[in-house]
Order: C-alpha cells, then sequence, then structure tokens
C-alpha cells in the first residue's frame, strides 16, 4: 500500500508535495486542460500539447513535466 506521510499523519500527493511550492515562480499548474500528446526529446518528455479553452496548445519545460 501506497502512504504519503507528513508530520506524522496521512496526506493526499497534493498536500505533501504541491500545495508546499504553490507559490514558486517557475511552476504552472494547468486545470480542466487534458494533455494530448507528449513532446520528447529521446526518452526525456520535454513539452505537452494540452487543450486549453479547446484550442490545442504547446507548452514546453526546460527542465521537466509532471503530468
Amino acid at each position: 500500500m501506497n502512504l504519503n506521510v507528513k508530520g506524522g499523519t496521512r496526506c493526499c500527493p497534493a498536500d505533501a508535495y504541491l500545495r508546499p511550492v504553490m507559490g514558486d515562480r517557475n511552476l504552472t499548474v494547468l486545470t480542466e486542460a487534458p494533455a494530448v500528446k507528449l513532446t520528447l526529446t529521446g526518452t526525456r518528455c520535454t513539452g505537452v500539447e494540452p487543450l486549453l479553452d479547446g484550442k490545442l496548445c504547446s507548452v514546453g519545460a526546460s527542465r521537466e513535466i509532471i503530468q
């Protein structure tokens, strides 16, 4: 069983990993934007193409993409 524990209590992944960095300038969180395609450079994901407001967009990253 996978559990996330922070401060001795169970928590969801968003509480453990996302909320502590939500104010970072280099983080962009897109909601209601399903990923249609991932852009790969070799075996590394370097971008994603999500649907934003019904339009296909292209987003690249210099470090990492988390979906």
